[in-house]
């Protein structure tokens, strides 16, 4: 009866995507679990043992600054050293962060310490998670395997606020970043499993600083100013939520639904992204 019919599904996902992507999917998606648990409620712990919205503010501004300065510096360090130990060497500097995070309310100059432990993390971890994703990926089928490590990024982030939430509910928040150091470091098993080929490549800091302010670069230096943004989302609007809910469990709750209905749209998104001009869809999302 229902001989050569075929249901018709469109592909939201990559199609056979390479081995070595598969295995960053899992690193990533072990990585994120650990810190979607545990982000939403950095600024909220601040401001619990007793930092004002402005100081909290502070600390990311220190966070970004030294991010700023590391990056061109530590770049070179990735090129030398190869991607997968770059971003095996991170998680220990985001473990070291998390506990000098922790040790803040007895230690206040951990204050200080913890933003350049995170700079130096992001600087070691960023430039070598996209320099294996652009090599692992099909141009092909880029804006659907992009899609899916957001859709990665999101699922998890719908489940980590909610752990997240549950265990500082239950226990406290020692305990939550201990949870989180473990997800760490076991989100680099997957990467013993790549194995590495990259070329050593240097390049001049100073030329880096340069390319900023380059006629080439200067619109998309001015768009990207626009991700300034993410500092009222890591911010103000966790300690917002939590002076409104009170209420650990709650605020996971309503970031994770938030996080889910955004992972559908990235979804469709980036199948369109595969269909029509990349350059279109970028000018209409901006």
């Amino acid at each position: 009866m229902f001989k050569g019919f075929h249901l018709h599904l469109p592909h939201y996902f990559s199609k056979h995507p390479s081995r070595n992507l598969k295995e960053l999917f899992w690193s990533v998606g072990l990585m994120d679990l650990g810190l979607a648990a545990v982000t939403l409620f950095e600024p909220i712990y601040l401001y619990t043992i007793g930092y004002s919205v402005t100081k909290i503010a502070i600390f990311y501004l220190l966070i970004y600054g030294a991010y700023f300065l590391l990056v061109p510096f530590i770049g070179r360090l990735v090129g030398r050293w190869g991607f997968e130990h770059a971003i095996l060497y991170s998680q220990f500097f985001l473990i070291a962060y998390y506990l000098a995070l922790f040790s803040i309310k007895t230690v206040p100059i951990m204050f200080f310490i913890a933003p350049l432990l995170f700079a130096v993390q992001k600087s070691l971890y960023w430039p070598a998670y996209h320099s294996d994703f652009a090599l692992f990926s099909s141009d092909s089928q880029r804006g659907r395997e992009v899609s899916g490590m957001e859709t990665l990024h999101m699922i998890v982030y719908i489940a980590g606020p909610f752990i997240g939430g549950a265990i500082v509910e239950w226990t406290n928040f020692g305990v939550l970043f201990l949870v989180a150091a473990v997800m760490f470091l076991v989100s680099a098993i997957p990467l013993f499993r790549i194995r590495e080929v990259h070329e050593p490549v240097t390049f001049s800091y100073r030329q880096a600083m340069r390319d900023l302010t380059d006629r080439n670069h200067r619109r998309n230096f001015l768009a990207y100013l626009g991700f300034g943004e993410e500092l009222i989302v890591l911010v103000f609007w966790p300690v917002f939520i939590y002076v409104v809910i009170k209420d650990y469990l709650e605020v996971g709750s309503l970031v994770a639904l938030a996080t889910l209905v955004t992972s559908v749209l990235v979804l469709l998104v980036g199948r369109a992204v595969d269909r029509y001009r990349r350059t279109r869809l970028l000018r209409l999302g901006a």
